[in-house]
Order: C-alpha cells, then structure tokens, then sequence
C-alpha cells in the first residue's frame, strides 16, 4: 500500500501570543500540527501491517523541512516538500487544490490528513482534498485497518462516544481524529534515526492554478473573550470575580431543588419571586 502522510505547520501554541495593543498575533514559531505525529504514526502502523511505502508531504517555505526531517526519522520512506508562492493568502480550499496538483506525479493509495488543525480548525482539509483528487473520503476516523476485501476498515468517531464501522474503497483520503494512535519513540540515534539521517527532503515546485479560488478571507484577530454566565453583568465585575467567572467558579448553583416535579417547580417559582422582590 502506497500511503501518503499530509503534515501542517502552525504557530507553536506554547509560545505564540496575543498584542493586544497592535491587535496581532505574535511570536509565531512553526511546528508540526500536533495532529500530525499522530498522523503519521497511523500511516507507519498501516505499512508495518501491510507493506509498501509512506511518504510524508508538507506544503509550505523552507521552514517546513524541519517537519519532514521529523518524519525521516521516526521512519517514512520519503518526504516531498510542495513549494509554492503566494501562500500568504490562501485558505483551506485552495491549500487543499495546490496539494492535490503536487501529488499529480506521485503514486498513492491513501493519502492521510488531520480531520483539524490546531490552528483554524475548520475541519475542511479531508473533504477539499478529497474533492481535488475526486476521490472518496472519510474523516474523524479513530481506527483504520486493512480489510480483506479491497480497501480499508475505519471506525468513525461519533458524538456521545458512539463510533461506525464501515468499508472504504481505495484510492481515498482519510481524516484521523485525536486518539487514533499513540506517537512511538524513536531513540536518537537508533537505527530508525541513522536511517532517516541518510535520507533527503526532495523539493517539488507547484505552479498554483489561475484558477485557484479563495472560498474565505480572515477579516480580523481578536483576543479570546471570558465566557459570560448568563444574568452576569461583566461590566460591574471586580477583576477578582472576573478572574472567578473565567475559572467557572461564579455563578455556581448554590441551592438545589428536592422532591417531585411539582413540589420542585413551586420551590423555584417561590425562589424567582423572592429574588425578584429583593431586587
């Protein structure tokens, strides 16, 4: 099975920060989307099971070669970095169409991908990128394994702790949820780690298509706002019961309503009515 491993680069969540003064986001470091180790320990699992070879893939300027040297060690076969101007101002959609056209040229049963990013989130990277390469695809998927029939058998992570069980057809993209694997440790210098040492980053130029579209803009950054109780008045707050608001610690309930439906229901309508006469 030839597997393809699709990694992102985003601002390290542990350092980057929020200038409310200029109204930016700073100290911006690129790391690998923590979604990715998990991704691409998933791919590793399905070629120890099956055979054939797994490719790590990250689009993005010289930076994301760090990534991919990541891979190589923790032992993909290869990794290709797709490099393209005037990534500034793409969204999911067109990043997705500029991947699809660099793996025009490389061979691939399934190609995997995080089902959201640490950064935007928006959970629309698998079914872009499915939609580009016309292929099927599925995502949140917590369990993928190969299946005796031609495909794959993946489990779909449900609301509620449900999960689905299916078959999915090959070629096709694939979406892996947290929790579908744990990262393994490659020790440094190991045998993995001297053999990804020996292996380079290739470099694969993409021409973006004129007709590349842009479905969403960002129209601004803004720092996240505490969460506000309903009937709080944030504005009379003191900063110390502002600081309890955002802990969760105000506006808990602070008496409890027993007995049957309607004894409980004229104990709250009495409560409501003492309040409101004490306001």
């Amino acid at each position: 099975m030839k597997i393809i491993a699709c990694l992102k680069m985003v601002a390290d969540p542990d350092i980057a920060a929020f200038d409310v003064q200029k109204n930016e986001l700073t100290d911006l470091y690129p790391v690998m989307d923590p979604i990715g180790h998990q991704v691409l320990e998933a791919g590793l699992q399905l070629r120890e099971a099956s055979g054939g070879r797994l490719t790590a893939v990250c689009l993005g300027d010289a930076t994301a070669e760090a990534i991919l040297h990541y891979a190589l060690h923790q032992g993909t076969d290869a990794a290709i970095r797709l490099s393209a101007d005037e990534l500034a101002d793409t969204d999911t959609w067109a990043r997705a169409q500029t991947i699809a056209k660099g793996l025009s040229g490389t061979p691939y049963d399934l190609v995997l991908t995080g089902a959201a990013s640490a950064d935007s989130g928006s959970s629309y990277m698998p079914a872009a990128l499915a939609a580009h390469l016309t292929l099927p695809f599925s995502t949140h998927i917590v369990d993928i394994r190969r299946s005796e029939s031609p495909g794959v058998t993946v489990v779909k992570k449900l609301p509620h702790g449900k999960r689905e069980t299916y078959n999915l057809d090959l070629p096709a993209v694939i979406g892996c949820a947290p929790g579908i694997s744990i990262p393994r440790y490659v020790a440094p210098f190991g045998r993995v780690y001297r053999q990804g040492e020996q292996k380079a980053v290739q470099t694969l130029a993409v021409e973006l298509p004129p007709e590349r579209t842009v479905l969403t803009r960002t129209v601004d950054v803004m720092a996240s706002k505490p969460r506000v109780k309903a009937g709080i008045n944030i504005t009379a707050l003191s900063m110390a019961d502002r600081m309890k608001m955002m802990r969760g610690e105000l506006g808990t309930k602070k008496e409890v309503f027993t007995g049957s439906p309607d004894e409980a229901a004229r104990k709250i309508m009495r409560h409501a009515q003492l309040d409101s006469t004490d306001k």
